[in-house]
């Protein structure tokens, strides 16, 4: 895992860079394409860069609070005493706060971007090197903060005899902690540490997959929407729909357990080494029958509400397997034109998919321009219509988010096609594809009018994310 010192030594040397950048060159030069600019624009993208990397530690310093959260309740259930170490993770939370007041001005400041124009480049050379500065120094703050914040709160837990969660590193790169076995662990341990993380993997598929099958149960809900807007009678399907979502939240109960499990992983040290060879071995034989319970109680809530709408008539999406083994593909019997209808559908999911990116990157563009004009508000600009072309663009996403939504309907029942994407009527499949491509176009053109109509009316909006 790379240090924090590794850390605070990378944001000195983006600040430094910056700073050189910044004083390498003379007067404000509004004409791009120089030497100079070149240098400048490239330490505007670097930090760019590196702002998006601590908007990933920070984020994962969230997620490490509900981790260390997951802990004290597991402490609490056999009545240890956490007073101190709930204090310690509460002042953990406000340091959180902190770096996000710096996050949230800095992104405000990357948005705006002086000196530059909406696509990076110089537009004056003197206020560009003083947002480098600025945007550097703030970076190096944030880096700081971060890296106080995870000592602190790692010292309490330690200094309590637990063993919190690893400190978080997304992005992490070869640093100081390799992993692995230690020169000191026998085979045996060996054996041990490479069933935590076999254990770890096989967690992490099975949060994919207990995710995928709740955004199942949306699919059927929209399905279900769908026929009652057909007046055909619903109520069986609901009531197993019903039985799903409780198969899941005991799902989610075990699932829960198991990660409080994970996380404080008795006998293993916080690099995952075993300290205790008994206590692995007793954690490990709990993990693994806790994993086997989810896998099992998955695969016969996803098993019963299949049968159930196969039983009705119906041909559900297919049940969630993220990472599996599905490899779908044409049966044998397929036509070639069948072949071609199966993957046209293929495409056409493909297609949907990067829309809904798009759209969810298009609500956080708003959310960006939102703190855009919020700093033109702090220098008492005038934001008047800036704020309406702002809350244009909102409703313009909310009518896309509603052909959005008809269309997953569509994908999810898809006429003419049975649960694996086979065609088993080719006037129906033809119908739904014809259909379906329709609204993805249309959502596409939206989406661009959408961006081309705010950048019009907002010159200093950011350009619109590069998405497929």
């Amino acid at each position: 895992m790379l240090s924090f010192s590794r850390w605070r030594h990378l944001a000195i040397v983006l600040l430094v860079v910056a700073l050189a950048l910044a004083g390498s060159f003379g007067t404000a030069n509004a004409a791009t394409g120089t030497g100079g600019n070149a240098a400048l624009e490239q330490g505007l993208t670097r930090l760019q860069a590196r702002f998006a990397q601590l908007t990933q530690q920070l984020d994962a310093a969230d997620a490490f609070a509900a981790q260390l959260d997951g802990q004290l309740a597991t402490m609490r259930s056999r009545n240890q005493d956490t007073r101190r170490l709930e204090l310690s993770l509460a002042g953990f939370r406000n340091r959180l706060k902190v770096v996000r007041s710096v996050w949230s001005s800095t992104q405000a400041d990357l948005a705006r971007r002086g000196g530059f124009d909406a696509a990076g480049r110089v537009s004056n050379s003197d206020q560009a090197k003083a947002t480098l500065y600025r945007i550097g120094t703030s970076l190096g703050r944030i880096t700081n903060l971060l890296a106080d914040a995870n000592a602190i709160v790692r010292r309490d837990f330690a200094s309590n005899g637990q063993q919190p969660a690893p400190a978080p590193n997304p992005g992490g790169g070869t640093g100081g902690n390799t992993g692995g076995n230690t020169g000191g662990s026998t085979s045996g341990n060996a054996t041990l540490e490479q069933g935590l993380v076999k254990l770890q993997t096989r967690f992490a598929q099975l949060t994919q997959q207990l995710d995928a099958a709740d955004a199942f149960a949306a699919q059927l809900d929209g399905q279900l929407a769908d026929m009652r807007s057909r007046n055909q009678d619903t109520r069986r399907l609901e009531l197993s729909l019903a039985g799903f979502r409780n198969r899941l939240k005991v799902v989610r109960s075990v699932w829960s357990s198991t990660q409080a499990d994970l996380a404080r992983r008795g006998g293993f040290d916080a690099a995952g080494r075993v300290s205790n060879s008994d206590q692995a071995k007793a954690t490990l034989y709990r993990i693994g029958t806790s994993l086997g319970r989810i896998t099992n109680l998955l695969a016969d809530a996803n098993a019963i509400v299949r049968r159930d709408f196969a039983s009705n008539g119906q041909q559900p999406a297919p049940a969630p397997n993220p990472g599996g083994g599905n490899t779908g593909g044409n049966t044998g019997g397929s036509t070639s034109g069948n072949a071609t209808l199966e993957q046209g559908l293929v495409k056409l999911q493909t297609r949907f998919a990067q829309l809904t990116q798009q759209l969810n990157a298009a609500d956080a563009y708003a959310v960006t321009v939102e703190a855009q004009l919020a700093d033109m508000r702090s220098r008492n600009q005038d934001t008047r219509r800036l704020e309406l072309s702002l809350a244009g663009f909102r409703n313009r996403l909310r009518i896309i988010r509603g052909v959005w939504s008809g269309t997953q309907a569509d994908l999810a029942r898809r006429g003419g096609f049975d649960t694996a994407g086979r065609v088993s009527n080719s006037d129906q499949a033809k119908a739904t594809l014809n259909r379906i491509g329709k609204n993805l176009g249309r959502i596409t053109s939206l989406v661009d009018d959408a961006y081309s109509v705010i950048r019009r009316e907002i010159p200093t909006a950011p350009v619109r994310p590069n998405l497929p």
